[in-house]
């Protein structure tokens, strides 16, 4: 059957210069998933900090904490991916993560360009998906094949971009 979820969130976050070159951002959302004999409620902090290495280069740090609710389960059982849209429930827990970000940014102005060197960490939890073997189109309770687990993710972004002149443009890799 179908299933319902009420989710509500709210955020608040303040910018300020904590010394001439060091400008920091801190914000907190909470947010709170009712469902059927259910509710989950998370307190998600975030903080960036950016110092000014000079007037065309800066340095970044983040955290932050995200909680979803809403989780998308794929399946590669059948010819074409399937891709189902399941909310929390009382034996399905909510998604989280804790991300930190690192990052150097750079205008070289007589050239108009702009460049930025990104590099991240997640750490994930509860991540969803089906037990091994599971076929959708014969399994009218796959929500009893749901299993949850943990992840990591990390990579690396370089970012050039081109921003005024007769050529403009971007070019992009991550790893």
């Amino acid at each position: 059957g179908a299933r319902y979820a009420n989710h509500f969130a709210l955020h608040a976050q303040h910018e300020w210069s904590l010394a001439d070159r060091l400008r920091v951002n801190a914000g907190i959302r909470g947010s709170i998933a009712v469902v059927e004999n259910a509710e989950y409620s998370y307190a998600e902090p975030r903080l960036s900090l950016r110092y000014e290495l000079d007037e065309d280069a800066n340095v970044k740090l983040s955290y932050s904490r995200m909680v979803q609710y809403m989780h998308r389960v794929s399946s590669s059982a059948a010819s074409t991916p399937t891709d189902i849209w399941y909310p929390v429930t009382d034996n399905i827990s909510p998604q989280t993560s804790h991300q930190i970000t690192a990052a150097w940014q750079k205008r070289v102005v007589p050239h108009h360009l702009y460049i930025s060197l990104e590099t991240y960490y997640k750490r994930m939890g509860n991540l969803i998906g089906y037990e091994e073997g599971t076929n959708l189109f014969f399994n009218t309770d796959f929500a009893s094949r749901l299993v949850q687990g943990k992840g990591n993710a990390y990579g690396m972004e370089l970012l050039v971009k081109k921003e005024a002149g007769r050529l403009t443009g971007w070019i992009s890799y991550t790893l």
